[in-house]
């Protein structure tokens, strides 16, 4: 009754027949009795979805398998014909497939529930998500350009009410100068808009990230002095070896060593930014904070966003592109507030070259560091 009444659909199969199957099976696949026992065994390819096949070759191999103690859970999309034939929806799945014992023989079990409803609910609201975050970005963007451009509108009035006047043409030749710079201005904006959109091309290696540290902080030191700003640097005896593109994590340590230094431009009394290092359970850490005035609780969630700025200049691209390459490396980044008071950015990274099917493991590293 138990298994029967279970709000989980599950099945059982040796090797790859299907001997047995609850009623949530039915609900599940509903309209689809007879093709039900080849589903389960998965032996129904066309079903698949083209970009999960690789999947169903995995979940074959563990089916053929006779180790007990091996289990495996992934999505699925499953591809059903509509009541009419004429077209395709997508049904998703999730499945967990254990090693037991049943009846003396190793066996199967195979537990599937229905997650099409919470998959559709989850593209919406990341879609949702992704439409305003256009939205701000646009507006930014906007406003960014049209500063330079109420500029070029009231220069080139003054240039046609002058142009005829030999006595204002080096007014004129002023006028058309603070037009050249304000089209370099947007040119700026335009291409760091292009840049931001382009993909990087990440040239891995293993490397120490303390020399990233260490010639990051080297070309920010005159700007810390003219700051009047102390810095303390902890990094490990060690050196931190991890897989990395070691231009593009310099620039990140400099990026935000840069923006702590502007935090603590009008602050009062002693300026401090502390960066450290160390390595734990194959992840690199580095950290970086300020004494400065910090980020508000309201805010840390907004300044990763792309043109998301709180300064009077600056187009608010910097903490995103520091978001982007931590996470092409499969990284962290994280603000918090300091122990000196003001903002605290710590970077994650693993030691070692992960790809996209390690990700759920990258993230259980990250859970055991914590």
């Amino acid at each position: 009754q138990l298994v029967a009444n279970s709000p989980i659909g599950i099945a059982i199969l040796n090797k790859t027949r299907c001997i047995f199957y609850n009623r949530v099976v039915d609900r599940i696949f509903r309209n689809m009795s007879e093709k039900i026992p080849s589903i389960l065994s998965f032996q129904c390819q066309e079903m698949v979805h083209p970009d999960d096949q690789e999947k169903i070759s995995q979940i074959q191999h563990f089916l053929l398998s006779d180790t007990l103690s091996m289990i495996i859970e992934m999505d699925l999309r499953l591809l059903i014909d509509s009541q009419d034939k004429r077209s395709q929806k997508i049904l998703w799945i999730y499945c967990q497939l254990n090693k037991i014992k049943y009846q003396k023989e190793i066996v199967n079990l195979l537990n599937i529930i229905d997650i099409t409803e919470s998959k559709l609910l989850e593209n919406r609201l990341i879609l949702q998500d992704k439409m305003a975050s256009l939205g701000r970005v646009a507006a930014s963007i906007a406003h960014e350009i049209r500063n330079p451009l109420s500029g070029i509108s009231l220069t080139l009035d003054h240039i046609k009410k002058n142009c005829h006047q030999p006595e204002q043409a080096e007014l004129v030749k002023e006028s058309i100068a603070n037009i050249e710079t304000d089209i370099s201005k947007i040119n700026s904006i335009i291409k760091l808009v292009l840049d931001f959109s382009r993909p990087f091309h990440l040239q891995l290696g293993k490397y120490d990230i303390n020399l990233c540290i260490t010639k990051a902080v080297q070309l920010s030191l005159t700007l810390l002095r003219k700051s009047d700003i102390q810095l303390n640097i902890e990094i490990s005896e060690e050196p931190i070896v991890a897989f990395i593109d070691p231009q593009l994590i310099e620039q990140v340590i400099l990026n935000l060593i840069t923006n702590a230094a502007e935090a603590l431009y009008n602050t009062q009394g002693q300026k401090s930014i502390s960066i450290s290092s160390l390595s734990k359970k194959e992840i690199a850490e580095i950290r970086i904070c300020d004494s400065g005035p910090g980020i508000p609780d309201n805010l840390k969630d907004k300044i990763f966003e792309p043109f998301f700025t709180t300064k009077s200049s600056g187009v608010g691209i910097g903490l995103s592109l520091c978001q982007r390459i931590v996470f092409d490396h499969h990284g962290m980044i994280n603000v918090s507030r300091s122990d000196l008071g003001g903002a605290e950015f710590s970077i994650h990274i693993p030691l070692e070259k992960k790809d996209e099917s390690y990700i759920v493991s990258l993230f259980r590293s990250f859970i055991n560091y914590f």
